[in-house]
């Protein structure tokens, strides 16, 4: 089961007509009637009583008809929460300082991230440098940001930016 085949089914169940379906989807009739018998004989059921050139939704269509519109509905608010972290709308960030950075630089920085973005929601730790940087190698969080030296165990599990920042 797709999501093309969800929404044609729902097309159609709309409609209750094939040709109709077909022209609101801007697809082919033929491709319509396709999609609905791969339902059909993919899960053994009818999901529309046909009758001469008139179609009405079988109870197996009206469970189907149900569930795809829970389905596509919950596909739409998907789409919309990914474009939404796409654009830095909402979202989360885990920074790891060490103290003097955290203490002293970040604050600033982050208030004007805050003012740019202020659906992020950031999680802030304060700790010295080993504790940051084997935080960070293992993903408890986004970024770490220290001035001390990074220790070779952990070196090779992090991308290194060297930058002196003047505040």
């Amino acid at each position: 089961m797709t999501l093309d085949q969800l929404r044609i089914f729902l097309a159609v169940v709309e409609h209750l007509h094939f040709t109709r379906a077909a022209e609101e989807l801007y697809i082919t009739q033929p491709a319509v009637s396709a999609a609905i018998q791969s339902l059909e004989q993919e899960y053994g059921v009818k999901l529309f009583h046909r009758i001469g050139r008139h179609i009405e939704i079988t109870e197996a269509g009206k469970l189907l008809q149900w569930e795809a519109k829970k389905i596509l509905d919950q596909v739409t608010l998907t789409e919309w929460g990914l474009r939404e972290l796409n654009n830095l709308q909402r979202g989360k960030l885990n920074l790891g300082s060490s103290l003097t950075i955290g203490n002293y630089w970040l604050p600033d920085k982050i208030s004007q991230f805050k003012r740019q973005y202020p659906g992020i929601e950031i999680n802030c730790t304060l700790a010295n440098t080993e504790t940051i940087c084997a935080g960070t190698a293992t993903g408890q969080f986004d970024l770490g940001l220290v001035e001390g030296l990074v220790q070779p165990a952990v070196k090779q599990c992090l991308e290194e930016e060297i930058r002196l920042f003047r505040t």
